[in-house]
């Protein structure tokens, strides 16, 4: 009869002990191992996106040589779109600073001006921490609008920049749109 008493109690005791596994014991590793498949695959794609962003500025730099080449044929006649790039590489580097990188936002009417539109730029230009290197820039910045007076200055921001391995991962960016016909 005693042994009959006691079998409920072996079997509650394992059942808790069985629980205590699962949810006390074998949980936390389960969640450790969905932890760590998910941030394999989260480095996973951060690993794809800085090898696209590489790609892009690989293309950037072809791009500018093609630029360059349809530049140095004079073509007077060419779009914006080809020009304006290698524009801001020249005034940039009149003031010693290279690497500048140029992309189109957008294009919007100019409501003022029936067949002209006004293009908008962000030109990205890498920045040591030297002073020396930052009154350059400022300088350059200040003197867009007078070089090209279709062109205005929007905005100028500053900031670090994990992914600019050239010369200490700072950027400078001015926000710029140019009067142009429609295209």
């Amino acid at each position: 009869m005693k042994l009959r008493a006691l079998l409920p109690i072996c079997v509650t005791g394992a059942a808790a002990i069985g629980l205590f596994y699962a949810y006390g014991v074998a949980a936390p590793a389960r969640r450790v191992r969905e932890l760590s498949s998910a941030l394999a695959e989260r480095n996973n794609n951060i690993r794809l996106a800085r090898n696209s962003i590489e790609r892009t500025r690989e293309l950037e730099c072809e791009c500018a040589s093609i630029r360059t080449q349809l530049a140095s044929r004079g073509d007077v006649l060419a779009s914006p779109l080809v020009l304006f790039p290698e524009q801001m590489t020249r005034h940039f580097r009149q003031f010693g600073i290279e690497n500048v990188t140029t992309r189109v936002n957008t294009g919007l009417k100019d409501p003022e001006l029936p067949g002209y539109q006004r293009t908008f730029w962000s030109v990205a230009v890498p920045l040591s921490g030297s002073q020396n290197e930052v009154d350059r820039a400022l300088l350059a910045f200040s003197d867009l609008e007078s070089a090209n007076p279709f062109l205005r200055v929007h905005t100028v921001t500053a900031f670090a920049d994990s992914e600019v391995k050239v010369l200490g991962g700072r950027r400078a960016m001015v926000t710029v749109s140019v009067l142009t016909h429609q295209f």
